[in-house]
């Protein structure tokens, strides 16, 4: 069984730039249904959970996702992560 740990002491960069984009999740019929975390009988768990915006997963998932699209844009401006 494997475990993801992520921290909770990730924080945005100062002053980030913004690049809005034009698109949305889907239906929301199409998401995942397993959102309940539930323990079945060899002790596993295997449910999905919405995270906040905020949340250390969710500020490293834009941050990333922020880089790659800056450097395919080609977009003015230093990445104030891009070396992590």
């Amino acid at each position: 069984m494997s475990i993801r740990r992520i921290g909770n002491t990730k924080t945005l960069p100062p002053n980030p730039k913004w690049v809005e984009l034009p698109r949305s999740d889907g239906d929301r019929s199409q998401w995942p249904k397993n959102t309940e975390r539930v323990v079945d009988h060899e002790g596993c768990v295997n449910f999905m959970r919405p995270i906040d915006i905020d949340e250390a997963v969710s500020i490293t998932w834009r941050v990333a996702a922020g880089k790659m699209i800056a450097q395919t844009l080609k977009l003015d401006g230093k990445c104030a992560r891009c070396d992590e």
